[in-house]
């Protein structure tokens, strides 16, 4: 779960999950959204990367849900 800091109305651009790992086949999704989202390992964390358009239009206005498989 992703919450949006006062002030903050969209989604950044990307989410830095600090000390945290993923096996290579792992797929991450936003609930209420269709689009995969991309990551990438970086030293010992994993940065989620946000698509524009759906930064744009988020399902949500306060809280994003992300679904890692």
């Amino acid at each position: 779960i992703y919450l949006a800091e006062e002030g903050e109305e969209k989604l950044p651009g990307q989410i830095r999950l600090s000390n945290f790992s993923f096996p290579a086949k792992t797929t991450v999704e936003l609930l209420g959204s269709k689009a995969a989202i991309s990551w990438k390992a970086e030293g010992a964390d994993v940065v989620l990367n946000i698509p524009a358009a759906m930064r744009e239009m988020p399902p949500c206005a306060y809280a994003w849900v992300f679904k890692i498989r």
